[in-house]
């Protein structure tokens, strides 16, 4: 019965990559960040189950896990809406005539914007790491530095 709780689980492993992929680019147009959306795993596919079945979680860690992230969600999602909304600002400021104190302040907050969202994801991974085993955080992280050398492997050039 459990097992049904672990897509929760693999949104939130899942959104790591997503939300840095998401913050770590300089200007990205809102059609390269529903790429990156679009081309995560799906959380039902075999790859994901997979490593999540390897964990080996119990039903109080999966409630506890699921708890964890859909605050994390909540407090997140405002502020990616903000971020993407802001680098598009800084797109057409680019192409229109502002100022460059104007653009570099559209930059700083861009930076400002990115700096939460990656402090938030952490504060969520030490959250959820306190939930599991010494076993399942080796686990966790095997399957999590395995996700992010196929990705880099995988972008283009």
């Amino acid at each position: 019965m459990w097992l049904r709780h672990l897509p929760v689980l693999a949104t939130m492993v899942m959104s790591v990559g997503g939300t840095l992929a998401i913050t770590q680019t300089h200007l990205v147009s809102p059609q390269a960040v529903a790429e990156t959306i679009a081309n995560k795993p799906q959380l039902n596919s075999p790859q994901v189950n997979g490593w999540l079945k390897e964990l080996n979680l119990s039903p109080q860690q999966v409630e506890r896990i699921k708890r964890i992230s859909n605050q994390a969600r909540v407090k997140m999602t405002p502020k990616i809406k903000a971020l993407r909304q802001a680098q598009q600002e800084l797109m057409n400021m680019m192409a229109g005539s502002a100022t460059q104190a104007q653009l570099r302040k559209k930059f700083n907050q861009i930076k400002n914007l990115r700096q939460q969202l990656a402090d938030a994801e952490f504060e969520n991974n030490l959250a959820i790491r306190e939930i599991l085993t010494p076993n399942q955080r080796q686990k966790l992280v095997e399957f999590m530095y395995k996700a992010r050398r196929q990705a880099i492997s995988s972008q283009p050039n």
